[in-house]
């Protein structure tokens, strides 16, 4: 088995609150923060776990299987976005070989891995269209390796896959500060 389906009932009620919805369907959480909430997890492509026929498929699952869940990280790099860090690591990106190329292969990693993922939990049994682009597309769908759309995309894919520049990058901008001091998400539980 490529995923280890790892996440308890506590793990899906911290999702719900973390991204303020109660239909969460995931397969694993594939990183926790230094308090032991998920920080990203693998969704899953089915809309409810154990069920196969019947069912419309997850497409959000299919076209982005990895999701940054931590709300602390997920505003510190929104505001990396808003200051123009999407541009800027895209330039440096376009501008490094070393860097182009490892964007290359990350890319390739997770058309790999949303495969795997549908594979692993759909089977072969049910099938996307032929023609559906997404399955062989990078990152956030992108089809165009050299660009970037999304550094929490990124951020997350690095989580799994340190060769991820982008992802990397954003690490080394935000050093230390990558997860609260306070535990904030103790809240999802107080809540319930």
């Amino acid at each position: 088995m490529y995923f280890n389906i790892d996440y308890s009932e506590k793990d899906i009620a911290v999702l719900a609150w973390q991204l303020k919805n109660k239909n969460i369907f995931i397969e694993s959480v594939v990183s926790r923060c230094p308090w032991g909430y998920p920080k990203v997890v693998l969704l899953s492509p089915l809309p409810q776990k154990n069920e196969k026929k019947g069912n419309k498929l997850n497409f959000i699952a299919i076209s982005t299987p990895l999701w940054l869940t931590c709300p602390f990280l997920n505003d510190k790099i929104h505001k990396l976005e808003d200051q123009g860090y999407v541009k800027k690591i895209e330039g440096l990106i376009q501008g490094e070989t070393g860097h182009l190329e490892e964007m290359k292969k990350a890319h390739v990693h997770y058309a790999f891995l949303r495969k795997k993922s549908y594979l692993q939990f759909i089977g072969e049994q049910e099938t996307i269209e032929p023609n559906c682009k997404i399955m062989s597309s990078g990152v956030g769908g992108i089809r165009t390796f050299d660009t970037v759309k999304c550094l929490h995309l990124h951020y997350a894919h690095f989580t799994l896959y340190q060769e991820n520049s982008v992802g990397r990058i954003t690490s080394i901008i935000l050093g230390n500060d990558t997860h609260c001091r306070e535990e904030i998400c103790r809240n999802a539980i107080r809540e319930e």
